[in-house]
């Protein structure tokens, strides 16, 4: 499964397998960051009977997001949890599978 979120410049491509057969996949969220080519792995932590899983963003990925969108020096400033917050909110509810 793959589904594309773009918040700002930043322009994120989300994949992950559903096979029960490849253990090594199961519960892995990886993510790739177009302006900058970056591929990520995550590990998610949840439960698979209530659908709600979460990702623990490390130091490393947090950097890699933020220069994934492009963020200039203004007068503004960069929330990263608000950001996260958005992220997730833009997470498809639900996949339809193709054939």
């Amino acid at each position: 499964m793959a589904f594309d979120i773009k918040i700002a410049q930043g322009k994120f491509l989300f994949m992950f397998y559903l096979s029960e057969e490849d253990k090594e996949s199961k519960d892995v969220l990886f993510v790739y960051m177009r302006n900058t080519k970056v591929l990520r792995k995550m590990k998610m932590y949840g439960n698979h009977v209530r659908g709600v899983f979460n990702v623990y963003i490390e130091e490393q990925l947090k950097e890699e997001f933020i220069r994934e969108l492009q963020l200039k020096h203004s007068t503004g400033r960069f929330d990263f949890k608000v950001f996260l917050k958005e992220l997730n909110n833009r997470f498809p509810s639900s996949i339809a599978i193709a054939n």
